[in-house]
């Protein structure tokens, strides 16, 4: 199994933060993309800001803050030769009130198609935010136009606990639609706050034989602390 961590851009690390890992993920932080990571002899994988950066392709009034937010992160995943690029698909709430949102985020990820971008299923409800691509139904929409899949097993329980459903069958609805990549982390009570794995009350081997038997990458999204995500990952190696 390819295990790997995440990190921000301007995250300080030394090698020993990540050398037990098989690929480090950068969240590529607007105006530092990169930051030190470029110094580094690593295998990389790339995510493009999301909401907390207020990148957000279903708001077409900043399609130009939008696009340069992703080409910046093509950018990076360039620069590091990044062979998966993660994106957040888009969202409204009820101070936006978009109209057509799903639209627009489809409309704006195709107009700025690039092979490697795999799309995370999210969650139908985070605060006021209500994001596209949180179904399996809507990840078959973006597979259907050539995008890749990232599937969250976090953001997966959340939405099954959200709408009473068993975590287990909705997430192999995502599974069916073979995953390209995974993220990982601990959630507790169908909430998904990407805790450690090692506090998590989901079946984790579970999870574990579905990404051993897809043979694609996961990234840990779990507290960064060394120890700790050196177990999580010898963990997920046995």
């Amino acid at each position: 199994m390819e295990v790997g961590v995440k990190f921000y851009s301007h995250n300080k690390v030394s090698e020993e933060d990540f050398d037990f890992a098989d690929f480090v993920e950068i969240l590529a932080v607007p105006g530092n993309p990169i930051g030190v990571f470029g110094s580094f002899r690593a295998k990389f994988r790339v995510h493009c800001p999301h909401d907390a950066f207020n990148f957000n392709p279903s708001n077409a009034k900043r399609e130009e803050r939008n696009t340069a937010m992703l080409r910046e992160t093509i950018m990076a995943a360039d620069q590091l030769d990044a062979d998966r690029i993660v994106v957040h698909a888009g969202y409204n709430s009820p101070k936006l009130k978009i109209r057509d949102y799903k639209k627009n985020a489809i409309a704006f990820l195709k107009a700025n198609f690039d092979s490697r971008i795999c799309i995370e299923n999210l969650l139908p409800k985070d605060g006021d935010l209500t994001w596209v691509a949180y179904s399996p139904e809507e990840i078959a929409e973006f597979r259907d136009l050539g995008f890749r899949f990232c599937l969250d097993f976090g953001h997966a329980v959340g939405t099954a606990s959200h709408f009473g459903l068993d975590y287990k069958d909705y997430i192999s609805r995502f599974v069916n639609l073979k995953p390209d990549y995974f993220h990982l982390s601990g959630t507790i009570n169908g909430v998904d706050r990407h805790q450690s794995i090692l506090v998590a009350d989901t079946d984790l081997e579970f999870m574990k034989q579905i990404i051993r038997r897809a043979g694609k990458p996961v990234c840990l999204e779990t507290p960064v602390i060394t120890g700790q995500r050196r177990k999580e990952v010898e963990f997920l190696k046995k």
